[in-house]
């Protein structure tokens, strides 16, 4: 799971800094990005069987 929220971290202040004012892109440039919280996977409920799943995103919803 380490490296998963590692590559989630790093996708999340990439686009940050890729939307800032002097990110190099023109000004009227948009930069978006899908961080979703947990995804439902097999290995998610799995590893997490007590969890509340009503919040996970599908994979349908990502797909």
């Amino acid at each position: 799971m380490i490296g998963y929220g590692m590559a989630k971290a790093a996708v999340h202040q990439l686009t940050k800094s890729l939307a800032a004012k002097d990110s190099g892109l023109p000004a009227n440039s948009l930069v978006a990005a899908i961080l979703p919280v947990t995804l439902d996977t097999p290995m998610n409920r799995k590893w997490m069987p007590k969890a509340d799943t009503s919040t996970w995103t599908s994979l349908d919803f990502v797909s």
